[in-house]
């Protein structure tokens, strides 16, 4: 199958393809190019790409025999983790000379930015470690942590997911004592941060994934909805989460989809909205307590009181997406599906729900 980098318009167009032959990784989303790792054919083949959101303009800023595993865009710099030589280093988002910036790590699993410095997880030595902006030794805000992999960071706090013992824990930016947040997750593998909560994919062994709410003060997790066969991404833009399945849910009739929730600003407790008989028989998002499918004005499935959209669904016989990114306009995911995207009119609902 063709491999692809596409992208689709949030008001639910017609999406389409921005890079084909490629094999996508990490995908990013910063000013107005796309960023990607394409993975190659064998490793080390990888290549650093960024790209016009029209698919103009492709550029390749990185490549060797390197298998870039995560990388972050910030303050006109490019800052990307191999998992093979354990470096971290940096490239201009126009182009240029790469810089090492940390080496000797082991198996990096994740990476983010922002104005205090670079951080990963260090998944072969236990490790959280900062690259602080100015310069200077590597900090490690946490150690002994028994694998740890998915990071985000808020400008205040790195929170990282240790899935061997089902853990989500922050540490402050600055340095300070561990906490966790949350534990009994089953497989926690991707993270994103919102204004009040920490956003996390469970990925369970049987392939009966989740998405959870964590309030950054630390709690019980709060599911969103269960039944997500391999979710394997999840991002954020204004009041929607955004995550993306990988294999196919033979309850939803695909190979996977892009799926869409509103979020309100204040809390993940929000009230119910979607309760009036459904519009369709279709039960493949509801959660284990049994939540009713969504009414009329929702074009997913309601679980518990939450309108579950289907942003783009991909045809059977197709992989799906397995990298996500979105901005204020549109996603962008890495997928199996060299082929324009069609998504349903009603496909996502904007109004965000009440809390």
């Amino acid at each position: 199958q063709r491999q692809a980098i596409l992208a689709v318009p949030l008001n639910g167009h017609t999406g389409k393809v921005i890079a084909q032959g490629v094999q996508p990784g990490a995908i990013a989303v910063n000013g107005d190019r796309v960023y990607f790792v394409d993975d190659g054919a064998h490793l080390g083949d990888a290549t650093l790409m960024s790209v016009g959101k029209d698919g103009s303009d492709p550029i390749a800023l990185a490549f060797g025999a390197s298998d870039f595993v995560a990388f972050a865009v910030h303050g006109g710099s490019v800052y990307l983790a191999s998992a093979t030589d354990g470096t971290v280093s940096s490239v201009p988002v126009t182009g240029g000379a790469r810089t090492t910036l940390s080496s000797g790590n082991q198996v990096i699993a994740a990476l983010a930015a922002d104005d205090s410095g670079v951080y990963f997880t260090d998944f072969g030595k236990g490790r959280v470690v900062k690259l602080p902006s100015g310069g200077g030794d590597a900090v490690v805000l946490a150690d002994g942590e028994p694998g740890p992999t998915a990071l985000a960071v808020d400008g205040k706090t790195v929170y990282f997911a240790n899935p061997k013992e089902g853990t989500v824990k922050a540490v402050p930016e600055a340095g300070g004592s561990v906490r966790t947040l949350a534990s009994g997750l089953v497989g926690p593998q991707a993270l994103v941060v919102g204004a009040s909560d920490v956003y996390v994919l469970e990925n369970a062994v049987s392939g009966d994934g989740s998405v959870a709410a964590i309030a950054k003060k630390g709690g019980a997790p709060v599911i969103i909805t269960r039944r997500q066969v391999d979710p394997t991404a999840i991002a954020i833009q204004g009041s929607h989460l955004y995550w993306a399945k990988r294999t196919e849910d033979t309850l939803a009739g695909t190979t996977g989809a892009l799926l869409s929730i509103g979020l309100d600003a204040a809390s993940a407790f929000p009230a119910s909205e979607c309760t009036l008989p459904p519009k369709t028989a279709t039960a493949s998002f509801a959660d284990d307590a049994g939540a009713p499918p969504c009414d009329a004005t929702c074009s997913g499935d309601c679980v518990s009181g939450r309108c579950i959209e289907n942003v783009v669904s991909l045809p059977a016989g197709s992989m799906s997406a397995y990298t996500l990114a979105v901005d204020a306009n549109a996603l962008y995911w890495g997928s199996a599906i060299g082929a324009d995207v069609t998504t349903s009119s009603d496909s996502i609902e904007t109004a965000p729900l009440s809390g």
